[in-house]
């Protein structure tokens, strides 16, 4: 929706970001609501915050599975920033070259699975990236427990494939 509507009003998705986010911090002014931190999920804040989330889940394991959690090198977290940018802006080819290119720098850190923790991703890669990763997509994993929640109210009900 972001790119469709930018594209549509002859802007970046940036620019419409940062446009929404004033809008929405005048209409919460309206009606004295006041933030100390109002950041959209484009900021620099998010990118860190979100990390630290993965970073602390990942902690409670290591050490009780046969796997350890590695965190990209700054280069290959620059591609897919820049993977992520190409698909905002319907670049998709673009965005594909790019992260296929950040995966073969991780896969160079001796990483073998991939979980993609945001929707740009799967967009630009599909399912299965051509580096021969495995990879996991969280919204699939979201909206497979969203939909188990639905039906039965009980997140380990069996999901109908």
């Amino acid at each position: 929706p972001i790119m469709i509507r930018a594209r549509q009003d002859g802007i970046t998705p940036e620019a419409l970001i940062t446009a929404s986010a004033a809008e929405h911090q005048r209409d919460f002014a309206g009606f004295d609501i006041a933030f100390d931190h109002f950041h959209s999920t484009h900021s620099e804040e998010n990118r860190r915050y979100s990390g630290e989330l993965y970073q602390r889940r990942a902690a409670q394991f290591q050490g009780t599975r046969s796997w350890c959690w590695v965190l990209p090198t700054a280069a290959a977290q620059a591609e897919l920033q820049s993977g992520i940018a190409a698909v905002k802006a319907s670049h998709l080819e673009r965005a594909s070259v790019l992260m296929e290119s950040a995966l073969a720098m991780v896969q160079q850190q001796g990483v073998e699975a991939v979980v993609y923790a945001c929707t740009e991703v799967p967009l630009a890669l599909g399912s299965h990236p051509r580096t021969g990763l495995i990879s996991s997509d969280s919204t699939v994993a979201l909206a497979r427990l969203t939909v188990r929640l639905a039906r039965s109210c009980s997140p380990t009900a069996p999901i109908d494939r």
